[in-house]
């Protein structure tokens, strides 16, 4: 409606600018055509050869004849009610603990005997934490780490696997019972019997394929 009288384009040259269809723009012309936008001539326009060119439409503003009438509203004075008290929510005092996590898991950290994936460890120790107390999680890491009978650092599972599976409540590693300064070796006396024995209490670290029922 912003264009000079007289303007005109066609379907196809719509088309193109808006980059769609022509039958897109025929319908979009049938839309403002129903809602008073467009008002499309009886007469046909032709071209130079006879044949139909199309219609000439005229823009218009749609009619307010189905707007609904502006009246003035009734004028209500507001009911007074007693206001309803906010009820005011005391601060909870944080505990300790909670406050205390990152601290909790510094500690944690320092104990833990095999010191890889902190930050897949850190989120273990607070879910942890969520349903298990601090003191009871640092009990049983410190148990472990003392343990004598731990194996090999790199068969040590991780702080977060240690913490995901609740292991503060495992019991101790079964006793080598190897000859005073004599480290297990695969030739050792009584080594096969140490890794049975690790074996029944689920870890697989030595195992030999196919050895207690081990793939």
């Amino acid at each position: 409606m912003s264009h000079r009288p007289g303007w005109s384009v066609t379907i196809h040259g719509l088309a193109n600018q808006n980059g769609c269809g022509k039958d897109r723009i025929r319908t979009y012309i049938r839309e403002l055509e129903q809602a008073g936008y467009l008002s499309r001539s009886k007469q046909q326009r032709h071209n130079e050869q006879g044949y139909l060119a199309g219609y000439d439409y005229v823009t218009q503003d749609p009619p307010l004849a189905d707007y609904p009438t502006k009246v003035n509203p009734t004028e209500v004075s507001p009911t007074k009610v007693n206001p309803t008290l906010k009820k005011t929510i005391k601060k909870k005092n944080i505990s300790k603990n909670t406050i205390d996590l990152h601290t909790e898991f510094d500690k944690f950290w320092a104990i833990y005997p095999n010191r890889i994936g902190k930050g897949d460890a850190r989120k273990a120790f607070f879910r942890a934490c969520e349903s298990h107390s601090v003191e009871k999680i640092l009990a049983g890491v410190e148990r472990f780490a003392r343990d004598p009978n731990l194996p090999p650092k790199q068969y040590i599972p991780r702080g977060a696997t240690w913490l995901n599976q609740e292991r503060w409540d495992d019991d101790p590693y079964p006793a080598r019972e190897l000859p005073k300064g004599q480290k297990p070796n695969a030739e050792g006396p009584g080594y096969r019997d140490w890794v049975k024995a690790l074996h029944d209490i689920g870890e697989h670290f030595d195992c030999l394929p196919g050895e207690f029922g081990c793939k």
